[in-house]
């Protein structure tokens, strides 16, 4: 009618960015230029960069026998970040490499889920297990794994989840949201937490 609004949304246009049907993961550079993507290949998982709506397509890293966890740009578009879970080995290991291709770098301080940035960059967060106290933090930390802080902590079973992209910044900085797992008698469900990163309190985003 004539007080309608109008939804988010109502209009969407897709555009097929690959062709090639094996793409696994994926992440956008911040100015929305380029992309990156893994390519599940017989010989392993590959890296890739690729300029919107161009042809031309650069390969980061080959492909190897490892399975990436996720894949994320740094604020200002110079890195691209991965998980990698190695066969054999219990532990997420993350690496960053230069968007332009060069050396990839482990960063052995950040283990455990996939991150994301502060606005202005100079902090990242993420969720780290920690089996020995029946727990998971959230922890930030410097874009290199420097000066880590733990800025909550949820004991199991009910605790910060670690699988897909657990973690958001808010864009004005004020807030972080994180996955929780809940689980109780009656069976289990995520919800949304807000975390304060100056603070660490922990407020109800939304569940259910």
């Amino acid at each position: 009618g004539r007080n309608s609004v109008p939804q988010p949304y109502s209009k969407v246009r897709f555009t097929r960015l690959t062709n090639s049907g094996n793409i696994a993961a994926t992440a956008f550079s911040p100015d929305g230029k380029t992309f990156a993507y893994v390519k599940a290949e017989p010989t392993g998982n590959s890296l890739w960069l690729r300029q919107v709506g161009g042809a031309a397509e650069v390969e980061l890293l080959p492909a190897g026998e490892s399975e990436f966890w996720a894949v994320s740009f740094s604020p200002d578009g110079e890195f691209v970040h991965y998980n990698l879970f190695r066969n054999g080995n219990a532990d997420i290991e993350h690496y960053r490499i230069r968007s332009l291709g060069g050396i990839s770098e482990r960063i052995k301080e950040i283990n455990g889920s996939d991150v994301a940035f502060s606005p202005d960059g100079k902090r990242l967060v993420y969720v780290r297990p920690n089996s020995a106290g029946n727990e998971n933090l959230l922890i930030t930390a410097g874009p290199d794994g420097s000066a880590p802080e733990v800025l909550a902590r949820k004991p199991h079973p009910s605790t910060f989840m670690l699988e897909g992209r657990p973690v958001a910044w808010s864009p004005d900085g004020s807030k972080i949201a994180v996955v929780v797992n809940n689980v109780s008698d009656a069976g289990s469900f995520a919800s949304i937490s807000l975390i304060d990163p100056k603070t660490g309190i922990e407020s109800p985003g939304e569940g259910p």
